[in-house]
């Protein structure tokens, strides 16, 4: 009966997935990182049905765009969102991959290697940025559609902000992810002996990276700041209670906390020590 559960259960694994389980005993932590994995595979198989019903609906959607039964904005939305969902299982699959190398380090199955760990958070940064920039294609559109119906008068200012704001906390998670490839990618130089290491030019894309981050905290705060200026506004005709000022109160001041603590990070940047097995220039 035991080889039976067990024959069945390697049946059901999504292609590609390991159920190599490590002595628990031996290697707790690369236990759990194997528990970690088994829940990745029931993920990422929903997350395979979640796209393949998405295509379905973006087909209908496209059929029926073409007799004019769907405004361009919806089929657009759709489109993104069937891109986005994509993108999300392509991540899904190399983040598996950065945790089973994980497991397998921790299992002490095979020997830790600088550079495969850069070369596999690399491919999850790339994946990361395709989702990044299929919302930043979207936010582009409906801002420039906004901007559009602005010329007839048929968006309000907290529309036109809204959009704003999307747009540009979009376009800073893609720059955030640019600066962090780059930085991943230099150090992956490093290590496959492509380039010395170089003390200056991996501070300034640190810093580059830090500068990206604060960018992003800056834009959170500005948002922050809108929404409770706009919702103060309304109070005063009795739109809004005060429960909800409070609240958007605090996020604003915890936005501005985050954004202090990114600069004194930026402030205190020190320069990078060499890894001990490649050549200083």
């Amino acid at each position: 009966m035991t080889w039976m559960i067990l024959a069945a259960a390697a049946i059901a694994q999504a292609p590609g997935a390991t159920r190599e389980r490590p002595d628990a005993g031996l290697f707790p932590l690369a236990l759990h990182r194997s528990m970690e994995l088994d829940d990745l595979d029931r993920e990422i198989r929903r997350q395979h049905d979640v796209v393949l019903v998405k295509r379905s609906e973006l087909a209908t959607t496209r059929k029926l765009a073409r007799r004019g039964a769907v405004s361009p904005m919806d089929l657009e939305r759709e489109e993104s969102d069937t891109r986005y969902q994509e993108a999300h299982e392509r991540e899904m699959i190399a983040y598996r991959e950065l945790k089973r190398y994980e497991r397998d380090v921790l299992a002490r199955k095979v020997k830790a290697d600088d550079a495969e760990a850069f070369k596999l958070l690399l491919n999850l940064l790339k994946r990361q940025e395709d989702m990044a920039r299929v919302d930043l294609d979207f936010r582009t559109y409906t801002l420039q559609r906004l901007i559009e119906l602005k010329k007839r008068t048929a968006v309000n200012r907290d529309e036109e902000e809204a959009a704003e704001f999307d747009y540009h906390s979009s376009a800073a998670s893609v720059a955030l992810n640019q600066a962090r490839q780059a930085e991943v990618a230099m150090q992956l130089a490093i290590r496959t002996g492509e380039k010395d290491f170089d003390r200056d030019r991996l501070s300034e894309l640190e810093r580059g990276y830090l500068k990206a981050r604060v960018r992003y905290a800056e834009i959170q705060v500005a948002g922050a700041k809108s929404r409770l200026d706009r919702a103060r506004d309304r109070a005063q005709a009795g739109g809004v209670s005060q429960e909800a000022i409070d609240a958007l109160a605090h996020a604003y001041e915890d936005a501005k906390a985050e954004l202090a603590r990114e600069r004194m990070e930026l402030s205190n940047v020190k320069p990078p020590k060499p890894p001990t097995n490649v050549r200083a220039s």
